[in-house]
């Protein structure tokens, strides 16, 4: 309290004069209420510069050395502070506010019996606040206030000493002073959630965001409030708010895995991951508006709509109902969730781009787009230097400094496609990587250290690789923290029809119907065939029939007959309508005709005309090229085989050049 010299009346904050006496407010005590006037402004480095002058003015003050403390207190400068509190003690041991600060001090620096000495004086003491009285009256209405905080220190200190129900009766105490304590609520909160008591976690919890505490914050111990709230309830049975809390959380913190891990949880709890869900409820996943636990991290924000990541997701999506598949977006889900690499195996054509992408799209890094590497493709000499980028000059051709893929992911996710095909040199490296993340670019000694997620995926049996000493074991375990086997489509079979129907969708014209190119016999066929190609396979039939114009059938019937004649059979005639598929027996015996099919084979023609294998792919080709309009790459992704392979097919065909695509009607 700044006093005037001649009345020792307390001086309001700015004042120039007495109001009792008229004194002219000059020398320290005007330089003490700058001070104060910076202070209650929280400008605390201001009020530090006013402090210390007065400080230099008049060192022995008490009044002085106190304001020179808070100063320093609240500037950070700590140790200083502590000085100077000391000295103000030797004149009056009991100065509440010096105490106060000196317990938090001590609670700071781990000294907790000491910070329970001051802050127990202070408790039972009732302290009274004179009008205008510089700072205990700029954080506290009343005594009652400023003793709840004594009690909510002094259970902080019995807390950390594992004094539980020290704390919890202190804890209780504030509360009682002041009704309003929101820290006080909250570490009830935790402590009767860690006891397990969620009932009682539960009612502090609600009390402390009912203080209006959550409304739009972003602060940390929000999201730990409802996250343990969210627990709490979902151990009370209460999934529909649990499964709305567990929302908010991922709202202001995308990617939470104790979010993600009960809200799956809660899709078990509800039967939806556990129990097969109905014809009418597939799960489709898309990377970019994910459904189920997907769809709750952060699907409106700006960043999961990033144009970087655009054209990459819009065209893909995971769609099933079966419980392989749900048990691979369970564990996709909490991969999502979490930093860890992840390996992901499976046959060629099963999607495991698709999962990486998934995991990666609803990760914490998903505003920064997914770096896809294909191992196989890349020529064993140069596998090193794409990786990890090159030096200017460190082998011939290499005239300027390139980035490697790894560099470029810095911050993101990086995807090592087929990394059972890396050789053991590689292999070395790539663990030094995952290791301590840090590499040297080709030609260089400078480590470059990177912040990367590693996803790998490979089709080879890596136990196999290991036994021939062909892959690394220590590789092995650094990769397979996170394993996910993606199953092949003959182990989801229920999944067909879905797929069926969502490739027609995507690749067929507006109001396309799954009737235009298959019948119900036909998807019983699909979904008991065994899909080599998986769903790659079932992919191109499907748009190559919606390309035709013709039936699926006629496409499995030509599939049989080149199986045939390349498995050796002698008995297998180049004709589509002698091909005995075990499709076509299936309609044989339900009274379908075998000449429908190969009629529409031919275009439809009224009476049916036999055709060999080679003319039918012949037409084939030209009608693909035709629907690409003489795009060969495109056109050779739709018939399923290389470029190469088309292009050696146009010239054994004599086809010289494309065909110009077909006039729209």
């Amino acid at each position: 309290m700044i006093r005037c010299r001649r009345c020792q009346d307390p001086l309001p904050s700015g004042a120039r004069a007495c109001p009792g006496c008229g004194e002219e407010v000059g020398g320290v005590a005007a330089t003490l209420l700058h001070g104060v006037e910076h202070f209650t402004a929280l400008r605390y480095e201001a009020a530090l510069r006013e402090f210390t002058r007065a400080h230099q003015l008049a060192p022995g003050d008490p009044e002085v050395r106190l304001c020179h403390g808070h100063g320093l207190y609240h500037a950070g400068h700590t140790e200083a502070a502590v000085r100077a509190y000391d000295q103000v003690l030797e004149v009056e041991p009991e100065k509440p506010e010096v105490r106060y600060n000196l317990g938090q001090i001590c609670v700071n620096q781990g000294k907790l019996e000491t910070a329970r000495a001051h802050f127990e004086s202070l408790a039972e003491t009732e302290v009274e606040f004179e009008a205008d009285q510089f700072y205990l009256g700029l954080f506290f209405r009343d005594g009652a206030h400023f003793g709840a905080d004594c009690f909510y220190y002094l259970a902080i200190t019995c807390w950390n000493r594992a004094q539980i129900d020290a704390a919890e009766h202190y804890f209780e105490r504030a509360l009682d002073l002041n009704p309003s304590h929101a820290p006080a609520c909250r570490h009830l909160g935790n402590l009767q959630f860690q006891r397990k008591r969620y009932e009682e976690a539960e009612h502090y919890y609600q009390r402390f965001l009912a203080l209006g505490q959550g409304s739009g914050s972003e602060r940390e111990d929000i999201v730990e409030v409802n996250s343990n709230l969210g627990v709490a309830q979902f151990e009370l049975g209460k999934f529909v708010e649990s499964l709305e809390l567990f929302k908010h959380v991922l709202d202001r913190r995308p990617g939470h895995p104790g979010a993600i891990y009960h809200i799956n949880l809660i899709d078990e709890k509800q039967g939806r991951d556990s129990e097969r869900p109905s014809e009418s409820d597939p799960i489709m996943v898309d990377s970019d508006q994910a459904s189920t636990t997907f769809d709750l991290a952060h699907r409106d924000s700006p960043q999961a709509h990033g144009g970087a990541l655009e054209s990459a997701q819009r065209t893909h999506q995971i769609v099933g109902r079966s419980v392989a598949m749900q048990r691979v977006l369970r564990f996709a889900r909490l991969a999502a969730a979490s930093e860890s690499t992840v390996l992901l195996t499976g046959e060629n054509g099963t999607g495991k781009e698709l999962i990486a992408r998934v995991i990666h799209d609803n990760s914490s890094r998903r505003d920064r787009r997914l770096v896809a590497v294909n191992c196989a493709a890349i020529p064993e000499a140069l596998i090193e230097s794409e990786l990890f980028g090159h030096e200017k000059g460190s082998f011939t051709g290499a005239t300027m400094r390139t980035k490697g893929f790894f560099e470029v992911a810095d911050k993101t996710t990086i995807f090592l496609d087929e990394i059972g095909e890396l050789n053991l040199n590689m292999q070395v490296k790539l663990l030094r990587v995952i290791q301590e993340r840090e590499f040297n670019r080709v030609g260089s000694n400078e480590k470059q250290n990177i912040d990367v997620r590693i996803i790998a995926a490979t089709n080879r049996d890596l136990d196999e690789l290991l036994e021939k000493g062909l892959f690394r074991q220590d590789l092995y375990f650094r990769l397979n923290v996170l394993p996910i086997h993606i199953p092949a489509l003959r182990e989801r079979k229920e999944d067909v029809p879905l797929l069926v129907e969502h490739f027609i969708r995507k690749y067929g014209k507006p109001g396309a119907s799954t009737e235009s190119i298959i019948d119900q016999q036909d998807m019983h066929i699909l979904s008991e065939f065994d899909w080599p190609g998986n769903i790659r396979e079932l992919e191109n039939i499907i748009e190559r029939a919606l390309v035709m114009g013709t039936q699926v059938s006629t496409i499995l019937q030509g599939m049989a007959g080149r199986r045939k004649k390349k498995s050796g059979d002698a008995e297998a005639e180049p004709k589509v309508a002698n091909h005995d598929l075990s499709a076509h027996a299936s309609r044989a015996e339900n009274g379908v005709p075998l000449d429908s099919e190969a009629n529409s084979a031919v275009g439809g023609d009224a009476q049916w005309q036999p055709i060999s294998i080679r003319e039918l792919e012949r037409r084939h080709i030209l009608q693909t090229l035709e629907h690409t309009g003489g795009n060969r790459a495109r056109a050779a992704r739709i018939l399923g085989i290389n470029p190469a392979t088309l292009w050696r097919k146009m010239k054994g065909y004599s086809i010289e050049r494309e065909p110009e695509p077909a006039a729209k009607a």
